[in-house]
């Protein structure tokens, strides 16, 4: 049986791996409240996830199985596709009246006292419960310690499994299945929201999940008022001759995100930008070279920042950030690949690779982006469309 597409064996995995680093930074009890850590820890997918009046949370205790704490509604479902048997419900003729309660229940129950518990409280994640549930979890657990899990979720998620690499590979794949939907029929008198039907529509038609994001800055010299818009949703600017078109988008199938960057030039395309691109072309494939197992990741952002030094355009990166991101179940995940990060790249690790150049006076952020797996020889693009410039 698969929850979620993974095996059984995967989450057994992940839960002796996670027991493991708990021990190290001396937790003794997890309670997951992020949809996507519950996600990764159980198998159990729902819609109400997006819903913020019904929490679900994830206890984990060393030494015994996970258990879910649910809504009533979900407790069939979290019996399905979970791959442990303990669900909890909590509503109207439950166990409890609220999630609160239920959780204080079930420290009582299995004797629970003035433990170490983590739980996401920095570091990119959010709390799956309300202030005022955090707080009523606090008063209903006298003596336990709160500290953050936020650091032990994301080393866990930041090496994936071959399928979890396979399901990330289909998601670019499908990424740029849509952008040569939009190549194919791009054409001046367009909307931006005509762009987003195309590509949305084929997600759809290559069985993507109903989520993912697109985000469209199109311009010319004569009308650069959304040039310096980093991520906008489509508007209905019309397409005009001239135009340079911004595309951050990605696909995301079974829960996994890509995260992907291209241009289209509507003819003719200025000579400067044809510099500027082919300039940038070489940075972002520079930086995406450097990638390698058992190297710092500040290398890879030290690679970017010599070849943007090299290209003669430094002044179009005055700050030295970020030039990449992990990616997962998350559209933007850590480690980042950034000075200041202290991660050592190893096998099974995913990132977008995505430094860039910016003049507004000439156009949309210059850049290109891609999404690569750490091997152990280097990397592998998840899916190598070309980065040649394209002009319809």
């Amino acid at each position: 049986m698969l929850y979620s597409g993974f095996e059984i064996t995967e989450f057994k995995n992940r839960w002796q791996r996670c027991q493991k680093e708990m021990e190290k930074q001396g937790l003794d009890v997890l309670i997951l409240s992020s949809d996507k850590n519950i996600i990764y820890m159980t198998g159990y997918r729902t819609g109400l996830f997006d819903s913020n009046f019904r929490a679900i949370l994830c206890v984990l205790v060393k030494g015994k199985e996970p258990v879910l704490l649910v809504p009533g509604l979900e407790k069939a479902g979290a019996k399905k596709e979970a791959w442990f048997e303990d669900i909890k419900a909590w509503g109207i003729g439950a166990e409890a009246e609220d999630p609160v309660k239920l959780l204080t229940k079930f420290f009582k129950d299995n004797k629970l006292k003035d433990r170490t518990i983590g739980i996401e409280l920095d570091s990119g994640q959010r709390l799956g419960v309300t202030f005022e549930e955090f707080e009523a979890i606090k008063q209903g657990l006298p003596g336990c310690k709160f500290k953050s899990c936020c650091g032990l979720m994301w080393k866990l998620r930041a090496i994936k499994s071959e399928r979890e690499i396979e399901f990330l590979k289909e998601a670019c794949k499908i990424s740029f299945i849509a952008f040569d939907a939009v190549v194919n029929q791009i054409k001046p008198g367009m909307t931006e929201r005509d762009l987003q039907k195309i590509m949305f529509g084929t997600y759809g038609k290559e069985g993507a999940d109903l989520k993912g994001f697109l985000t469209i800055v199109s311009g010319n010299m004569q009308d650069k008022k959304r040039w310096d818009m980093i991520n906008p949703f489509p508007s209905d600017r019309v397409l005009e001759k001239g135009d340079m078109i911004s595309f951050d988008f990605g696909a995301v199938y079974r829960g996994y995100w890509s995260d992907v960057t291209r241009v289209i030039y509507i003819g003719p395309i200025p000579e400067i930008n044809r510099e500027i691109s082919n300039a940038m072309l070489k940075i972002h494939l520079a930086t995406i070279n450097a990638a390698k197992p058992g190297i710092w990741v500040g290398e890879v952002a030290k690679a970017a920042y010599q070849a943007i030094k090299e290209s003669g355009y430094e002044h179009m990166y005055p700050v030295k950030g970020r030039v990449g991101h992990s990616i997962g179940l998350e559209v933007h995940e850590a480690p980042s690949l950034g000075i200041g990060d202290e991660d050592i790249l190893v096998p099974g690790m995913v990132f977008a690779v995505e430094p860039g150049l910016k003049d507004f006076s000439l156009g949309a952020r210059f850049n290109y982006e891609d999404n690569i797996v750490i091997t152990k020889d280097g990397f592998e693009y998840l899916y190598d469309y070309n980065r040649d410039i394209i002009v319809v």
